[in-house]
């Protein structure tokens, strides 16, 4: 991936290109903790998809053009269909984010059980999710630990809830450092507020997978069906300048 930070370097330096750079770098950015690397690479990533999504839908546009008018109309199009491949990316980092949440949470219970306590479940939950494909949130799950580790856990985990990417994570970082400053409690029947915890917080993280996937499904090729008309605007114009001489005169 080395040329792809050679060519972050050579372009973020441009005066328009490096605008769009750090417009998608620090959306990137909102979403994890990544290093410095991975945002460039995927920064680059992004753009050249972008890129790719312009260059072929202006090909295509421009075939269907008759003039000049439609040209930049399409041209006004390639772009907004780049600027949607972008928010969907964007979208799909956000949702393997909280999906992998899931997961490490799930891990943190099983480990919780067998060591009764929250820095090694957490610490061996992180071990288990790194031999997987679950590279966003083990992002987190190390800064989680490395703010528990610290002289000052409290101030510490205030300043990551500050840059959590999302609700659910400032919550899991809440819970893991209450539990462990001052304890888990046992509840009536002998359950674990902690794993009753994590167990709640599980079913708020799918309620909100379900709802995003529900949006998805229902907004799914809603950019690529505004975009269609615009396609059969030449089509219908030949075919109504051939069937009604009227209109020939009037397109003209």
């Amino acid at each position: 991936m080395k040329w792809k930070e050679w060519l972050y370097r050579k372009l973020s330096v441009k005066p328009l290109i490096g605008k769009v750079i750090y417009n998608i770098r620090y959306q990137i950015e909102q979403i994890n903790h990544y290093s410095e690397i991975d945002i460039r690479i995927k920064t680059i990533h992004l753009l050249l998809l972008s890129a790719f999504i312009y260059v072929v839908s202006l090909i295509v546009f421009i075939m269907f053009s008759g003039g000049f008018l439609l040209t930049i109309l399409f041209t006004v199009c390639s772009l907004f269909l780049a600027g949607s491949v972008q928010g969907i990316m964007i979208e799909r980092l956000k949702y393997q984010l909280l999906k992998q949440q899931i997961i490490l949470n799930d891990q943190i219970r099983h480990s919780y059980y067998e060591y009764k306590s929250v820095i090694d479940a957490v610490t061996e939950a992180t071990h288990t999710i790194e031999e997987g494909n679950n590279y966003e949130i083990m992002i987190q799950a190390h800064k989680i630990i490395e703010a528990i580790n610290s002289k000052d856990t409290a101030t510490k985990a205030l300043e990551y809830s500050e840059k959590a990417p999302n609700k659910y994570l400032r919550l899991l970082m809440n819970i893991i450092t209450i539990t462990y400053e001052y304890g888990d409690t046992i509840l009536d029947g002998g359950a674990s507020l902690f794993l009753r915890s994590l167990s709640t917080l599980n079913m708020e993280v799918r309620t909100e997978l379900i709802k995003r996937e529900r949006i998805n499904f229902l907004l799914k090729g809603l950019n690529f069906i505004i975009v269609i008309p615009l396609l059969l605007i030449q089509p219908i114009k030949n075919w109504a300048s051939g069937s009604f001489p009227p209109l020939k005169l009037f397109y003209n």
